[in-house]
């Protein structure tokens, strides 16, 4: 018994083929029967012209007795036993036609030998008519022979025929049959391996993972997806964990994305650096800051800080150095605002500060002068001595500007202002220790 669906419906492949095969042949049978019968009905059919053209020369002959005549008929009868012997349909009835048809050929031999010259005798018939009757006499016989092959040759056709379609339609019966009852296994054998692999599954969905499904009836196929379901089933069994377990460990994976979303956030508003606000968040803040103020009446005083002299501590002792110079400002700036005030990193040795509800501003130029100080003092980087001294412009809203832009822009301006003041005082003082 075959245990594979595969090669089952191999095997109903091939079923099918065949069955497809005799249909074939059968139609091929019937129309080779009915070419035959056809070609057979056309050579009775041009035997029959052949026999109709001998009778009228036969009449023509006996009505008017001429020589000319009597050629035509004896032409007519060389015809039709050219036809005769042509035609391949051999049985008594065309064996009989050739017999008639020589009789007729012996007939118009003698009809030769007597010429036009015989007179018939009063109240006797001469020899030559005879001769006259034995010519209509073996037409007439030829053309009931041959109406007796037709038919016989059409009820044959028929038989043939029917006993063609009889054949074909219990061939066609039992292949059918067959391939019916083929495919109706293969169907009832899915359906139960797909019941049994149908029914492991719910047991899983249900935790259950000690059951098995059974594979002794079941095809190769579903066997062998039932040995994949039990290993699947086994690794279930080996890397389960409790439900506490579970949790645990969604609340703590739940907790490390929470972290890492956090760092992320910072990461996108702070500079990676120093720690402080990038200049998209600087201005973010900036801009809510002014929308405060404006609403309180009270300042907002933003600082520009540009270290002097940066670019020869990159050249004397290298990026990694001044790396952490700007790291070690951006602390000192952190340290030094107060928790309402606000900085930024806005490039490379530039900072921005803003110095949020201010009533007044007559301590903003202390507090600039102490940062100034702060930032001046030495820091140890790598056991080197660094100084740098900071140039910082200053901008006040809404004194010097009503908008975020305008404000940095002044700050900046001014800042720039205080650098060349210094270069132009003191051209000669190095910064670098």
């Amino acid at each position: 018994m075959i245990r594979s669906i595969s090669r089952k419906l191999l095997l109903l492949l091939i079923t099918t083929l065949l069955l497809f095969g005799l249909i074939i042949f059968s139609l091929w049978s019937l129309a080779k029967e009915q070419a035959q019968t056809r070609n057979h009905l056309e050579s009775i059919m041009q035997i029959q012209l052949s026999i109709d053209s001998l009778r009228s020369q036969l009449w023509g002959f006996l009505q008017y007795e001429d020589a000319d005549m009597l050629k035509q008929v004896s032409a007519a009868q060389k015809k039709l036993s050219e036809k005769l012997d042509q035609f391949a349909y051999s049985d008594r009835h065309t064996r009989s036609m050739i017999r008639l048809n020589q009789n007729l050929s012996v007939l118009i031999a003698q009809e030769t030998k007597f010429g036009q010259s015989v007179m018939k005798m009063e109240g006797k018939m001469s020899g030559r008519d005879l001769l006259h009757a034995r010519y209509n006499m073996l037409v007439q016989n030829m053309t009931e022979e041959l109406l007796d092959l037709q038919r016989k040759k059409l009820n044959q056709s028929r038989e043939n025929q029917q006993i063609t379609l009889i054949l074909t339609a219990a061939n066609l019966l039992i292949f059918s049959a067959f391939v019916w009852g083929f495919a109706l296994q293969i169907y009832r054998h899915f359906q139960f391996g797909f019941k049994a692999l149908k029914h492991g599954f719910h047991e899983l969905s249900q935790g259950k993972l000690s059951s098995q499904i059974e594979t002794s009836h079941l095809d190769s196929e579903f066997v062998a997806l039932a040995e994949f379901f039990h290993q699947m089933k086994s690794a279930l069994r080996k890397t389960m964990v409790s439900r506490d377990d579970l949790q645990t460990e969604v609340h703590r994976q739940t907790e490390e994305l929470k972290a890492q979303k956090e760092r992320l956030l910072f990461l996108s508003e702070h500079d990676y650096l120093t720690g402080l606000l990038n200049r998209r968040a600087f201005e973010e803040h900036l801009e809510q800051a002014l929308v405060k103020a404006n609403r309180s009446g009270m300042k907002v005083v933003v600082l520009f800080l540009d270290l002097d002299k940066f670019k020869q501590i990159n050249d004397n002792y290298g990026h990694e150095i001044g790396d952490e110079l700007i790291r070690s400002i951006g602390e000192r700036i952190h340290h030094y605002i107060r928790t309402s005030d606000f900085a930024g990193r806005i490039g490379g040795d530039e900072f921005v500060i803003c110095l949020d509800l201010l009533d007044s501003l007559d301590c903003v130029e202390s507090r600039v002068q102490r940062l100034s100080e702060e930032i001046s003092q030495p820091i140890s980087v790598n056991d080197v001595q660094i100084s740098v001294d900071v140039s910082i412009g200053m901008s006040c809203f809404p004194d010097d500007a009503s908008n975020k832009q305008g404000l940095l822009s002044h700050a900046d301006k001014s800042m720039y202002e205080i650098k060349y003041d210094k270069r132009i005082g003191s051209p000669d003082i190095s910064d670098v220790v």
